[in-house]
C-alpha cells in the first residue's frame, strides 16, 4: 500500500479548504469478501500519511477517512456518507463491481 501517499499528497499551507457540506476527506468503498484486509490497511496508512502533514485538510475532520466496517451504524447511512465524502477511492477486484452496494 505504499501507493496511499500518491493519492494523498502533501498539503501546503495554502491548501484550499474542503466544502464545509464534507465529513470525510476520504470514502473507501471495497467488497469485503476480497478486499477486507486491504481496506483496512488502506484506512491505517492513509491516516497515517494524513497525521504526517499537519496542513493536511483530513485532520479538521471528525472522521477523515470512512471505512464502512469502521463508521457505517446502518446501510441506510452509506449514500450520505458518500455525498459527505469529498474523495473516493475504490479497491478494484473482480466482483467489486457486481455487489448491490
Amino acid at each position: 500500500l505504499s501507493c496511499v501517499s500518491d493519492i494523498l499528497p502533501p498539503f501546503s499551507a495554502v491548501s484550499e479548504p474542503l466544502n464545509e457540506d464534507k465529513s470525510h476527506f476520504l470514502f473507501i468503498s471495497h467488497f469485503k469478501m476480497e478486499a477486507g484486509t486491504e481496506a483496512a490497511l488502506f484506512l491505517d496508512t492513509a491516516l497515517g500519511v494524513m497525521a504526517e502533514d499537519p496542513y493536511h485538510p483530513g485532520n479538521d475532520l471528525l472522521e477523515p477517512v470512512f471505512l464502512d466496517t469502521e463508521n457505517l451504524k446502518s446501510v441506510g447511512e452509506l449514500k450520505d456518507a458518500v455525498k459527505m465524502s469529498e474523495n473516493m477511492v475504490l479497491l478494484l477486484t473482480p466482483n467489486v463491481l457486481r455487489r448491490p452496494w
